[in-house]
């Protein structure tokens, strides 16, 4: 089991009535370095699910439909505990298996 997280984080995710999906390409991926035609793609596709989003985003924050939010920094670990978090989406890198605690699949 996480540590608890803060509590406008938990809210987020225990009020989820279909779960959450994390998105976050890892603590070395730049957001600057995203095109913006693929950050809308993503906030398009996002915005047709009916899971919450929780993207970790550490550049300007941008407009976003209310099941998407952004986030700079996450307790990745107790994020990835949490038991209504149903789709890890990131970069399957060693980094992130070090970042989610090597117990986690990357889809």
């Amino acid at each position: 089991p996480g540590r608890p997280l803060p509590d406008d984080l938990n809210k987020f995710i225990s009020e989820a009535q279909h779960g959450v999906v994390l998105f976050s390409l890892g603590s070395i991926f730049n957001c600057q370095d995203m095109p913006e035609e693929t950050r809308q793609a993503f906030i398009e596709a996002f915005s047709k699910l009916k899971q919450k989003v929780l993207w970790k985003w550490d550049c300007q924050k941008v407009d976003a439909p209310d099941n998407v939010r952004f986030e700079k920094w996450l307790p990745l670990q107790d994020v990835l505990a949490h038991p209504n978090l149903k789709v890890w989406i990131c970069r399957e890198t060693g980094n992130n298996r070090v970042e989610g605690g090597g117990d986690h699949k990357c889809n």
